[in-house]
């Protein structure tokens, strides 16, 4: 299985505003998200708050609805300034098959293409478990094991510290 995130576009999520913002997340084997909060100061050192984590935020939102650990309502992932049109679209492969999954709230928004077609037909779009269940189905992995393997975040309870009926 080889799973290779292409881009993301996010619109009105967390601290993205109203332009939305298309992030390349394939040019190389690693990256590196550096932020500069150039609203605070021009120190190099002023790096909270400037959305690197809304970058994980929303892939996990676009693959998920929810954001990592469910932490964050999904009312308060809205950017909340402009308070609506909140999209995030992300374009994955997986074995050499292109897929783009946008996801939004206010309005709710919720499509899956592959290969630039609808995978569903157009009446089960709008039902978000089945979309929802093909998305995870195509990814080979349900929200738990993503966010063990592939987050990491702190915001997730590590495997081994948790009780033996939720490592089942």
């Amino acid at each position: 299985m080889n799973l290779e995130f292409q881009e993301i576009t996010i619109r009105n999520f967390l601290s993205f505003g109203n332009a939305p913002q298309t992030l390349n997340l394939n040019d190389k084997k690693y990256q590196v998200v550096i932020g500069y909060n150039r609203d605070k100061s021009d120190s190099s050192s002023d790096r909270n708050g400037v959305g690197k984590s809304t970058i994980f935020e929303a892939i996990h939102y676009a693959l998920f609805g929810r954001s990592i650990g469910n932490k964050v309502t999904l009312g308060n992932l809205i950017n909340n300034i402009n308070k609506k049109n909140m999209v995030v679209t992300l374009k994955f492969k997986k074995d050499d098959v292109s897929y783009e999954i946008t996801r939004g709230r206010s309005p709710n928004i919720l499509t899956l293409l592959r290969n630039g077609e609808n995978v569903l037909s157009d009446e089960s779009q709008g039902d978000s478990r089945e979309t929802q269940s093909e998305i995870e189905r195509i990814i080979g992995m349900n929200e738990d094991i993503y966010n063990q393997i592939v987050c990491l975040s702190c915001k997730v309870p590590v495997f081994l510290d948790q009780t033996t009926s939720n490592q089942k």
